[in-house]
């Protein structure tokens, strides 16, 4: 049974979860900020929170803004099923921010923009 998980939740209740989880971690960094006198902690949280969404709605955007980049994400997302695989994982949380998820996703934009944008200032 190695590798089967022992829960398997609908993508709703994925969801539902993920956003009880982050309202707990949430809810103590306010207390622990509150109790200290100091926002600083909270806000820092709720920023490093942010950041995985962030990325990917700045992303898709620029998809959907960009037809070129767009052909060029995809194509490159089709030939690499692995990195797919992993920018998958790191936005649902599955993989956490390693260095290789983040080295895979640099790799990605800076493949897709140099090859849109040869010698020219973007």
């Amino acid at each position: 049974m190695s590798g089967s998980p022992i829960l398997q939740l609908t993508w709703k209740e994925y969801r539902a979860a993920r956003a009880f989880w982050i309202s707990m971690v949430l809810l103590v960094a306010l207390a622990d900020a509150l109790s200290s006198g100091d926002l600083n902690s909270y806000q820092a949280e709720h920023r490093r929170l942010a950041q995985r969404p962030m990325f990917m709605s700045r992303m898709l955007l620029s998809l959907d803004r960009f037809p070129k980049f767009r052909r060029q994400v995809l194509r490159t997302l089709e030939v690499q099923p692995a990195l797919f695989a992993k920018l998958l994982a790191m936005h649902v949380g599955s993989a956490g921010e390693s260095a290789s998820a983040t080295s895979n996703r640099r790799v990605l934009g800076l493949r897709a923009v140099t090859r849109l944008f040869p010698g020219d200032a973007i």
